[in-house]
């Protein structure tokens, strides 16, 4: 259980999250952040607001780009990286 209230929002943007983000400094980005949901079940963090990036397709995944460099999205798992080619 989760003590503190908190509001809650999945953009599907970058830019709708960076809009959020400027909209209110205190909020928090939640990208996987087991740190992050454990301080708030221990009422260490209380932000007035969650931004999930999970729903942002941007940051997801892993492409080749030129001169062969390789992106990985922050957004990515580390099973699709091992599932990668």
């Amino acid at each position: 259980m989760i003590p503190v209230q908190f509001d809650y929002a999945a953009p599907a943007s970058l830019e709708e999250a960076v809009k959020l983000l400027k909209n209110d400094e205190r909020a928090q980005i939640l990208a996987g952040s087991h740190s992050l949901i454990a301080s708030l079940k221990q009422g260490r963090a209380c932000p007035p607001l969650l931004i999930d990036l999970l729903k942002i397709p941007r940051l997801s995944g892993i492409r080749s780009e030129a001169k062969g460099l390789l992106q990985i999205g922050a957004m990515t798992t580390l099973d699709q990286v091992a599932a990668s080619r």
